[in-house]
């Protein structure tokens, strides 16, 4: 968590960066664990040159369910690796001051990753973990270019994140959008949970 300001040949730019990491964890077995990871970031951008000033902001949400596997039988305890869906939402939304202009862009994300790392238990079932992960996310752009903030609902983002999932499968790919990277998603983590 942190914002931090900087400049190049008169462009300003701000960050501000809110990050939240939580895990639930049911254990099958000494050795086997399900997870859910519910999810949000906020992320502003701020640029400003003597011709333009822009403030974009990027909401990140969503849950990621995974498997995970503690090799030493340990239940929850020490070294641990396994593999998470990637599923969330993504909402940017744009103000271009000088040129006295909103927008929005909406997309749906699905992709997946592995993970390894350690975890402790603290006392009342709360665990800390520290690990990396990786893997790999694409976007499906479903909505945007709106004029108004529109009241968007869970049930909104995903009926029509589905609704152009589906299209990709049928191999109507017009609004597939795909990062340069072969792994996007690579990521070390500090996180707090609760087991059951």
């Amino acid at each position: 968590m942190g914002s931090f300001m900087s400049g190049v040949s008169g462009d300003q730019e701000e960050y501000l960066y809110l990050p939240f990491n939580f895990e639930l964890q049911y254990a099958l077995s000494n050795k086997y664990a399900l997870t859910m990871k519910p999810y949000f970031t906020f992320h502003r951008r701020k640029s400003e040159t003597s011709s333009y000033r822009d403030t974009i902001s990027f909401y990140h949400y969503g849950f990621n369910p995974g498997f995970r596997i503690y090799p030493n039988d340990t239940r929850l305890r020490g070294k641990y690796f396994g593999v998470n869906l990637i599923f969330g939402l993504l909402h940017i939304n744009g103000n271009r001051f000088y040129e006295d202009e909103k927008f929005n862009e909406n997309y749906f994300k699905l992709g997946l990753e592995g993970e390894f790392g350690c975890q402790w238990i603290i006392k009342g079932g709360f665990t800390f973990a520290a690990g990396l992960s990786v893997g790999k996310s694409f976007h499906v752009f479903y909505k945007g270019d709106s004029k108004e903030n529109m009241p968007y609902t869970w049930f909104h983002y995903v009926a029509n994140g589905m609704l152009y999932l589906a299209s990709l499968i049928t191999s109507n790919s017009r609004n597939f959008v795909e990062r340069d990277m072969p792994l996007n998603e690579i990521n070390s983590k500090i996180s707090i949970g609760y087991s059951f």
